[in-house]
C-alpha cells in the first residue's frame, strides 16, 4: 500500500519504481517526496495548482535546515522533470527556484585518541553472558569498522560473509550511496579481528547470509549501532550538543562524525608525513565511495579535532563576551 495519499501518489510511485530500476536508493527519495506529498494534500492541490509560485510558497513553508529544504527541492525537481518528460505537466515549474542559501556548518571531529577511547568504552558495554555477547560484541565489530574504514553507518549492516576476504584483507562495499560498489584494504589489524569475529559467529551458530545478522538472521538496522554509539560517547564524557552561533551551525557528535574524522585523521597523518594531502584526495574519495574528490573536500572543514574544538570554543567565548 502505498504511503502517499495527495493526488501524485501514484505518480509517485511510479517515479519511484523508475528510480529504482537506474540502481538509487529507495531512501531518502520517498523521505522527499512525502514532504511534497503531505503538503500537496494540506492545500487540496489539484493539477492547475503547480506553478512557479506554489512551489515557492511551498519552499517557505519548510521549516528546516537549508539542506534538508534543498535536498526536498532537488528530489521535487528531478519528480517533475520526470512528469514533464512523459507528459503529465508542460514544463518543470521548479526550474527556476534557487537553492536556499546553506549556513556554514562545522561537523564535529574526533581525534584519533578519542575514538580510541570510545572504542574500548564500547569494548566494555560487550557482556560476557551467552545470551548477549554475540549481540554485544558485532555491535562493537561494526563500530570498530566505522571508526578505522570510515564506513557510512548502513554500510556494514549490508556486509555478506562473502564481501570479506581474509587472505587478502578486503572487504567487498556493495552499492550504497550513488548506487557504487568498492574493494577496500582493511587495516591488518582490523582484519585479524574480523577473523576472529567469524570464529565466534561461527560458534553462535548465526545463520543467514549477513556478515552481521539482524533479527532472524536478516539484515540489521542501524538504530541499536546509534544506541552503542551514544552509550559509549557519555561513557567518555562527551557531552556537545548541535549548536548554531552567529549563523555558523556547529554538529553534535554522531555515527557520521566517525567518517567525518576518519577522513581528516587520515588526510593529517599523510601531512605530517610529509606528503600532499591534496594528492591524497583522489585515492581517499575512491576509498570511502564519493564520487569524486570535491566529495571527499567537503569533509574537510576544519584541520583536525583540536582546531574544531578551538572554533567552537572562541565562538561561545565571544558571544558571551557580547
Amino acid at each position: 500500500m502505498s504511503p502517499y495519499k495527495s493526488i501524485l501518489a501514484d505518480k509517485m510511485e511510479q517515479f519511484v519504481a523508475y528510480r529504482k530500476s537506474l540502481g538509487y536508493s529507495e531512501f531518502p527519495m520517498r523521505t522527499y517526496l512525502g514532504h511534497l506529498d503531505r503538503y500537496v494534500l494540506r492545500r487540496h492541490g489539484r493539477w492547475p495548482d503547480f506553478t512557479g509560485a506554489y512551489f515557492i510558497q511551498f519552499k517557505s513553508e519548510m521549516n528546516y535546515a537549508p539542506h534538508t529544504v534543498n535536498g526536498i527541492l532537488s528530489m521535487t525537481r528531478t519528480f517533475f522533470k520526470y512528469l514533464h518528460r512523459i507528459g503529465c505537466v508542460e514544463d518543470n515549474p521548479l526550474k527556476d527556484i534557487p537553492r536556499k542559501p546553506l549556513t556554514p556548518y562545522i561537523p564535529y571531529l574526533f581525534s584519533e585518541e578519542d575514538t580510541e577511547k570510545l572504542l574500548s568504552a564500547a569494548n566494555n558495554r560487550i557482556r560476557k553472558s551467552p545470551q548477549y555477547f554475540f549481540r554485544d560484541y558485532k555491535l562493537y565489530m561494526i563500530l570498530m569498522l566505522l571508526v578505522h574504514c570510515g564506513l557510512r553507518i548502513s554500510e556494514p549492516t549490508r556486509l555478506k560473509t562473502t564481501d570479506f576476504e581474509p587472505q587478502d584483507g578486503t572487504i567487498y562495499i556493495r552499492k550504497t550511496k550513488f548506487s557504487k560498489s568498492r574493494i577496500i584494504p582493511v587495516p591488518w589489524p582490523i582484519a585479524a579481528q574480523l577473523e576472529n569475529y567469524l570464529s565466534v559467529r561461527k560458534q553462535d551458530k548465526a545463520l543467514g547470509s549477513y556478515l552481521f545478522p539482524g533479527e532472524k538472521y536478516e539484515k540489521m538496522g542501524t538504530e541499536t549501532i546509534r544506541m552503542l554509539f551514544d552509550q559509549a560517547l557519555k561513557d567518555i564524557g562527551i557531552t556537545q550538543e548541535k549548536a548554531v552561533f552567529d549563523h555558523i551551525r556547529f554538529g553534535k557528535p554522531t555515527p557520521h562524525s566517525l567518517r567525518h574524522s576518519f577522513a581528516v585523521n587520515t588526510l593529517l597523518r599523510i601531512k605530517e608525513r610529509g606528503k600532499s594531502p591534496q594528492d591524497a584526495l583522489p585515492v581517499l574519495a575512491a576509498y570511502m565511495g564519493h564520487k569524486n574528490y570535491i566529495s571527499t573536500a567537503v569533509y574537510l572543514k576544519a584541520l583536525d579535532a583540536k582546531q574544531r574544538q578551538g572554533l567552537f570554543d572562541i565562538t561561545i567565548k565571544g558571544l558571551k563576551v557580547i
